[in-house]
Parts: C-alpha cells; structure tokens; sequence
C-alpha cells in the first residue's frame, strides 16, 4: 500500500455507503444504465464513498515521505538531545510505530504546529540553529531531492495536516 498521511473527518454523517450499492466496477457498469464513465472516476467518486462524501471518511490526504525526511535529518542534527522536536523526531523513530501506524493525537499537534513554525523561521532566516547543527541539518536534508521541491512546501503540507487535524479534532495517522 506504500506511505500515507491522513486525518479522518468528523462528520455526522460519517458512515459508508451501502456496500452492496456498486462495491466493484463492472457492477457500477451494468447498474447505471447510461454509457458508465471511466474506472478512473469510479475509483475517485464511487468507490468507498461516505454519505458525507469524504472517501473512506478521509478529509486529507497525503504523501509524508518529506515529512519523515525532515524528522530524519533533525534525528542526526540532535543525536545527543530528546528535548529538540521532539513530535519531527518521534515520526523518524520507527520504533514508535505499532503495526506500522503512528498517530499523532490531537493534544499533540499544537506542539508539532510550534516546531513546523520554528523550522518556517528557520528557512526563512528569521532564526538559525548553532552552526555546527546547521551545517549537519542541511546536509541530512541534501543528501536526497525533496518530492515537493523543497524545505518549505514540505512545511506548508505539514500546516495543512496540522489546519485539518484542528479543524476536524481528530489526530493525523502516519502509515507505513
């Protein structure tokens, strides 16, 4: 199934639709009596469709390869310290995963919201860590490309997660 990053919606309404309705393509074909659009909209419209509309009652979605980078470099930045972001390094530590899932509770995400600001400032160059800590950051994080291209679109789909698991008040999942 690969990586994912998601947050469940708290819908009232948060409840599949009937199962039996089109669970497979070649049933929502024959069902719908007009020339059926394609398997691809099936799989982004039909498929484990919620009546709230959110599919499997997922609100947001996303690809956390970037993020468990960052964990990753700040994890060799601060070797010796569990008191530098402590949520970023939490993620990297696979050990912390059961079943190869982490949550980060919604008590959690206010801190994680502050460490996600202090790295912002930090790649803006409002603040900086020592320079040894710096030096050893940056090259964690050069070592591969980001997907998203770099430091800050990482962080802005960090805030996005944190906005979504603020707005809904459910905690955000980490799947391996």
């Amino acid at each position: 199934m690969g990586k994912w990053c998601k947050v469940f919606c708290s819908c009232e309404n948060r409840r599949p639709i009937s199962a039996g309705k089109w669970p497979d393509y070649d049933s929502y074909r024959r069902n719908v009596g007009a020339p059926a659009k394609t398997r691809e909209f099936w799989e982004n419209h039909v498929k484990d469709l919620y009546e709230c509309g959110h599919r499997a009652g997922i609100f947001h979605e996303t690809w956390p390869g970037d993020i468990l980078r960052i964990g990753f470099a700040l994890e060799r930045t601060f070797k010796g310290s569990n008191i530098q972001f402590p949520i970023f390094r939490k993620l990297a530590d696979f050990s912390y995963y059961d079943d190869e899932v982490l949550e980060i509770a919604f008590e959690e995400v206010q801190d994680w919201a502050v460490e996600v600001g202090h790295l912002k400032d930090i790649d803006a160059g409002r603040q900086f860590f020592q320079y040894h800590e710096q030096k050893r950051f940056l090259d964690s994080l050069n070592e591969d490309p980001f997907l998203y291209g770099d430091l800050s679109a990482a962080l802005q789909e960090c805030e996005r997660l944190i906005d979504t698991c603020r707005r809904t008040g459910n905690g955000i999942l980490f799947s391996l």
